[in-house]
C-alpha cells in the first residue's frame, strides 16, 4: 500500500497510521516488528525534504514516547517548513492544513 499514488494513500494514512501505532510497543515481539517495518515502508513515499529528514526522529518517538519524544519535537520545531501538502506528513491528520492569508 505503501507505493500507492500519494492521493490514494493520503485518504489512507489517516486511518491507518493510528492503529499501527497503537501496536507498535506490543509485547510481542512479531507484532512490534511488523508495525514497525510498514511505518518505515509509508515514510519512503513521503516527498516534502523537511519531513522525510525527520523521520528517522520521528520514528523513534513513535518506538520509544518517553525518551525520545522531546527530541523529535525540538527538531521539528527547528526545521523551516516551507510548503505543506496533505501528503506531505499525512499521519497527523485528515485534515488540510489552514490556508495561509497573502
Amino acid at each position: 500500500m505503501a507505493y500507492c499514488a500519494p492521493r490514494q494513500l493520503s485518504l489512507s494514512l489517516p486511518t491507518i497510521v493510528p492503529r499501527l501505532i497503537e501496536v507498535l510497543n506490543d509485547s510481542h515481539h512479531m507484532v512490534k516488528g511488523a508495525a514497525d517495518s510498514a511505518l518505515a515502508s509509508f515514510t519512503d513515499v513521503i516527498s516534502n525534504p523537511e519531513i522525510q529528514s525527520l523521520m528517522p526522529q520521528i520514528m523513534d518517538a513513535l518506538s520509544d514516547p518517553n525518551s525520545k519524544t522531546q527530541a523529535a519535537l525540538k527538531a521539528l520545531l527547528d526545521t523551516p517548513l516551507h510548503a505543506l501538502s496533505r501528503c506531505a506528513f499525512p499521519c497527523t491528520s485528515g485534515a488540510h492544513p489552514p490556508a495561509r492569508s497573502a
